[in-house]
């Protein structure tokens, strides 16, 4: 079997045609209101604004921490129950049109050049999802990998059926692994991954092996 080219080969053409395709781009970010101002998330935000296309809308959505909590608290259910993070990443996905493509970006990965994102969304558009492919530590599935919403680009269209089950936490997910359970979302563990690291991970990631990067965490 062939493999498919890789996008990056073409990524211009690639973009234009998903531009030309009138399809809504957006970049997202949430965040409780008492965070907000954080230098951390004001130095993402500066980050975004200096490299997003200028065909892609910004969205930032601030949300009330204590109200948000309490829709956390009553949200249980047997499949699993929702978190802060989750609740807010359920009311962003209720204020998306039907066709958009949407990119997660969060305080865990950044992207470092226009071109990535790009990219994001090209392959999203393919795919249906792309993003940091991590494990969750806190969960003894540590085999699994899933595209976290540390930066996560995905399509309204395919994530929509899943409702908010996309970010409920249960016995065997963190926030947004069940759309990898779910879905049949392709994972290209080593695309992204590092080759070297500009600080020592804190504990081993990988096995007894002390790496970090994509597929690892």
């Amino acid at each position: 079997m062939n493999e498919a080219p890789s996008p990056w080969l073409d990524l211009e053409t690639g973009w234009r045609s998903l531009v030309n395709s009138g399809r809504q781009l957006l970049i997202a970010s949430v965040q409780t209101r008492d965070l907000a101002n954080s230098w951390l998330f004001h130095g993402r935000d500066r980050l975004i604004r200096a490299l997003a296309p200028p065909e892609v809308l910004l969205l930032q959505l601030d949300f009330d921490g204590p109200l948000q909590m309490a829709m956390a608290k009553a949200s249980e259910q047997p499949e699993g129950r929702l978190t802060v993070h989750g609740v807010m990443l359920r009311q962003l996905q209720r204020l998306l049109p039907s066709e958009a493509l949407c990119l997660l970006i969060d305080l865990d990965a950044f992207p470092l050049s226009r071109a990535a994102i790009q990219l994001s969304f090209v392959l999203a558009a393919r795919h249906g999802v792309c993003g940091n492919a991590q494990r969750t530590n806190c969960i003894d599935n540590g085999e699994h990998l899933f595209i976290g919403p540390s930066f996560c680009c995905f399509s309204q269209g395919l994530l929509a059926p899943l409702g908010d089950q996309a970010w409920r936490i249960n016995g065997r997910s963190d926030v947004g692994e069940e759309i990898c359970w779910r879905l049949p979302v392709p994972l290209a563990e080593n695309l992204f991954r590092p080759i070297r690291t500009r600080f020592a991970p804190i504990w081993p990631l990988e096995g007894t092996t002390p790496v970090y990067g994509v597929g690892t965490t």
